[in-house]
């Protein structure tokens, strides 16, 4: 991460002189520059100033499953869209596994608290959640409580709240 074209291209150069050092090659095809900046590529250059390959530059990158993004507004967006995915997700499949269930209402509450809550939650501490994600998540939850109690969609959140605990 640099704050200045200047200090990035020292870095790449570095990068460079790495990858001669233990005869490596960067990869132009998996290998990308996230960055603010108006540049579309980033050039490699040997420390003879020798052009080596160019590197794209992207907004966001998804690097080992995790998206990476220069600021962290761009993280929190992602991280935001996450939790109402796999809420969404978790919830779509507690709902279709378990209609035949004997103690439905038990085994559902148990899967939404034990599985899916801490999954959909995980690394919550690190970066900020916003009221609009909160809002859906409690909505999930809402719908989940319904479905395990077997009420009504208009029944009221509320209550739901109150006899699940």
């Amino acid at each position: 991460m640099s704050d200045s074209e200047d200090k990035m291209q020292r870095l790449l150069m570095e990068l460079q002189s790495w990858c001669q050092d233990f005869r490596m090659t960067v990869s132009e095809t998996k290998s990308k520059v996230v960055s603010q900046t108006d540049l579309g590529f980033w050039e490699m250059f040997d420390l003879d100033l020798e052009h080596v390959s160019s590197l794209e530059q992207v907004n966001q990158y998804k690097y080992l499953g995790v998206e990476m993004y220069p600021t962290l507004k761009g993280i929190k967006m992602a991280k935001n869209k996450q939790i109402i995915s796999r809420a969404w997700s978790f919830a779509k499949s507690i709902m279709t596994s378990l209609k035949y269930d004997i103690d439905k209402t038990e085994v559902i509450i148990a899967s939404w608290k034990n599985i899916a809550l801490p999954a959909i939650l995980y690394g919550i501490e690190t970066i900020p959640v916003n009221a609009n994600t909160m809002r859906e998540l409690e909505k999930i939850q809402s719908i989940i409580g319904k479905f395990a109690l077997q009420v009504r969609g208009s029944t009221a959140s509320e209550l739901v709240n109150l006899d699940l605990g």
